[in-house]
C-alpha cells in the first residue's frame, strides 16, 4: 500500500484492540466517512486483528506498527508518532480513539499546520480522568469531542472544556427491530 495518497481524515488510535466498543464504533465511522467520499486512513499499533482485516478489505488504508501495549515508557505511542508525523501534518482532521499522554499530544500540537483534532471518548470522562479532570491545557488541545451520552458532555463542561461537543450514541436509543435472545447453546 502506498503512503503517497494523503487522507482527509486520519484516525490516530494508538492501540487498536481486536474487539471493543470504541474500535467497532471507529470501524463504522471510517466506513461511513468513506461512503461519503472522504479519504480516510487508520494509524494504530498492535498485532493481527479481525476488525483491521475487515477495514483493509473495505479499502481503508491501515498503517500499523507491530509494537504492542504494555510498555511503561509508552514506546509504541512514541514510535507511532515519529513514523506518522508527516501524515499528521497533511491531514485535515485527526481523530483520536483514545486520549494520548500529554507529552505526545503536545508534540502533535506543535505540528504545523495542525489538523483539526477530535477525541472520541471511549469512557465517561469523570471515570476516565477522575473527578478533577485533566488539565485545561490538555482539554483545549481538542477542537471537538464526540461523546456517547449527554452526561458525558456534562462532565466535559464541568471540567471547563469550551470546545464543540457532539453526542453520538454508540448504540441507537431505540432498537431498529425486535431483539430476541439467541437459541440455547449459541
Amino acid at each position: 500500500m502506498t503512503l503517497a495518497r494523503q487522507p482527509d481524515t486520519l484516525f490516530y488510535f494508538g492501540g487498536f484492540a481486536p474487539t471493543g466498543g470504541i474500535e467497532t464504533f471507529a470501524c463504522s465511522l471510517l466506513r461511513g466517512l468513506m461512503s461519503h467520499g472522504e479519504r480516510v486512513d487508520l494509524i494504530c499499533w498492535g498485532g493481527a486483528n479481525p476488525l483491521l482485516t475487515e477495514l483493509e478489505s473495505d479499502g481503508v488504508p491501515v498503517h500499523r506498527s507491530p509494537w504492542r501495549w504494555g510498555c511503561r515508557w509508552r514506546l509504541p505511542d512514541w514510535l507511532l508518532l515519529l513514523r506518522t508525523r508527516d501524515r499528521i501534518r497533511k491531514a485535515r482532521t485527526l481523530i483520536f480513539g483514545k486520549p494520548m499522554d500529554w507529552p505526545i499530544q503536545r508534540r502533535i500540537a506543535a505540528i504545523r499546520p495542525r489538523p483539526h483534532c477530535v477525541l472520541i471518548t471511549p469512557y465517561r470522562p469523570v471515570e476516565m480522568w477522575g473527578p478533577g479532570g485533566p488539565s485545561p491545557e490538555y482539554l483545549a488541545f481538542f477542537d471537538a469531542v464526540i461523546v456517547q451520552a449527554p452526561s458525558f458532555a456534562d462532565d466535559l463542561r464541568g471540567f471547563g472544556y469550551a470546545g464543540q461537543i457532539a453526542v453520538l450514541p454508540y448504540l441507537p436509543p431505540e432498537p431498529a427491530r425486535d431483539v430476541t435472545n439467541p437459541p440455547p447453546g449459541r
